[in-house]
């Protein structure tokens, strides 16, 4: 298996596993009644989709010309975003007394979490694949020979 394949897999494992890791650690401060499980179940699925969606369509872009990376950055955090504000804007028209009074600001949090999961996977990830400012090729004196 090459390696962008494995940095690809290994990002949306990464992500599942803290996915359900915070829904996890919700559960055990919120409790496991019924309302607060379908709230972190909710919240779960809506931002953990988007985010191993938008991973997967970021990694997709890289190694290839500048623009084709930005366009593949811009896209993935339209996929990261947009089903997380479908999911807000349908929450505000619900009954804010039941699970979804939890459920909005369960989105947020699994956003963040999710958001900070996913900065630190493309850092690691470019310096898994020998691509970031480390490198000599990517320095701004990258095969200069002048001697002062």
């Amino acid at each position: 298996m090459n390696a962008p394949r494995r940095v690809l897999l290994v990002g949306v494992a990464v992500l599942i596993a803290v996915v359900l890791v915070t829904a996890a650690g919700f559960l055990a401060v919120l409790g496991s009644d019924g309302d607060h499980v379908r709230a972190v179940c909710f919240a779960a699925a809506v931002t953990g989709g988007g985010a191993v969606t938008g991973w997967i369509v970021a990694r997709q872009g890289r190694g290839g010309p500048a623009a084709i990376a930005v366009a593949g950055g811009l896209a993935a955090t339209l996929v990261r975003m947009l089903p997380l504000l479908v999911a807000l804007a349908w929450l505000v028209g619900r009954d804010q007394s039941s699970w979804a009074g939890a459920a909005g600001g369960l989105l947020v949090a699994f956003h963040v979490v999710l958001l900070v999961a996913d900065m630190m996977l493309n850092s690691l990830a470019d310096r898994w694949m020998g691509v970031g400012s480390r490198d000599p090729e990517n320095r701004p004196s990258a095969g200069a020979d002048v001697v002062n």
